[in-house]
């Protein structure tokens, strides 16, 4: 796999995490919330994923 390969699964891998952990967290204050940190967490998730090995 090349670098960009490796950089995208990463990328798919931190957006799930960051979207379970979101939405875990979120779903304290109801489905509203859970769906908003899904969402922010699988963005940052996804950021960090493709940039960081």
């Amino acid at each position: 796999m090349t670098d960009f390969e490796t950089s995208c699964g990463n990328a798919l891998v931190g957006g799930a995490t960051g979207a379970s952990v979101g939405g875990s967290v979120g779903a304290i204050g109801g489905p509203l919330t859970s769906a908003l940190g899904a969402t922010i967490g699988g963005a940052i998730g996804s950021v960090l994923g493709f940039f960081f090995d």
